[in-house]
């Protein structure tokens, strides 16, 4: 999630041609919005199917 503060949001601002403003205030409230949108509910349960076929592929791929 290319979201300010994390990792990948200059490319976020770049291939959206965002105003310094808007890129400012994610700055700001960014990881605000993100712990908000983890905690909700429905996006809480994607996000833990994902991670649960992530790790069922990564244990076949590194099986022995």
């Amino acid at each position: 999630v290319p979201v300010p503060p994390l990792d990948g949001s200059h490319l976020l601002k770049n291939f959206t041609n965002m105003g310094w403003e808007t890129y400012m205030w994610l700055s700001r409230y960014g990881i605000i919005i993100l712990i908000l949108a983890l905690n909700f509910t429905p996006l809480q349960r994607i996000l833990t199917q994902l991670i649960v076929y992530t790790l069922k592929v990564m244990t076949f791929l590194l099986r022995f």
